[in-house]
């Protein structure tokens, strides 16, 4: 995952769900996925058999993750490079019609756009892409960031 995609999975609704492990929250192994692919995502080819890749692993894709023959996870990359909101109502709209949700940060969010995007506003991907310098002079330790690139 690259600095610029906020990553989530999508993940079945079941009851409880607060309740499990994580890795159990993130699994749809004995569960039904009526669609297990997306038709807004371009197919490409993934540098794992058991992935099936929509769209382009440095920007925004959905990958489906196969254990054998069964789906075992779904992951879900947004490029905040390049946010498209287009392609973020098809993945709201898949995420329903799956009758599935968002797991963001270990967070339970219901497939709503305002949801959705107040933790997406919140994420360290979204900080990097509004302020790059100011978010690694942060992590690098370096005192308030100067206009000055050069010293």
């Amino acid at each position: 995952m690259a600095i610029w995609q906020y990553e989530c999975y999508i993940v079945p609704i079941r009851k409880n769900l607060l309740d499990l492990k994580h890795e159990q929250i993130i699994s749809w192994k004995g569960r039904e996925c009526l669609q297990q692919k997306v038709d807004f995502l371009d197919l490409k080819e993934s540098w794992s058999k058991d992935i099936v890749q929509y769209g382009d692993l440095e920007r925004t894709c959905i990958e489906f993750i196969y254990e054998g023959n069964e789906l075992a996870e779904i992951e879900c990359r947004l490029d905040l490079r390049n946010f498209s909101w287009e392609i973020f109502k098809e993945i709201l709209n898949y995420v329903r019609v799956i009758n599935a949700v968002f797991l963001c940060d270990n967070r339970v969010v219901l497939p709503v756009e305002k949801e959705v995007i107040n933790q997406i506003k919140i994420s360290e991907a979204y900080k990097f892409c509004s302020k790059p310098i100011e978010f690694l002079m942060d992590r690098s330790g370096k005192e308030k960031y100067s206009d000055n690139l050069i010293d």
